[in-house]
């Protein structure tokens, strides 16, 4: 079974815990099977934060072009 945990502002959020009532495992698309990962659901402050960040980096991403973009998520 594997942990997982969002990624804020490049650090992990909140450590996750397999005991936690707010997880959830993830699914393939195509085949409904259940996989072993468990993910914890982000609290409304890793929210929050994650928005913030978001904000302050939108025009920044904004400036940039379609290539410099597509290279990125490469």
């Amino acid at each position: 079974m594997t942990l997982g945990r969002s990624i804020i502002g490049g650090t992990p959020a909140n450590a996750p815990s397999k005991d936690s009532m707010f997880s959830f495992h993830s699914v393939n698309p195509a085949t409904g099977e259940e996989l072993p990962e468990i993910f914890q659901c982000a609290t409304s402050e890793d929210v929050e934060q994650a928005c913030a960040i978001a904000a302050s980096a939108a025009s920044a991403y904004a400036a940039t072009t379609p290539l410099a973009r597509a290279t990125f998520l490469e």
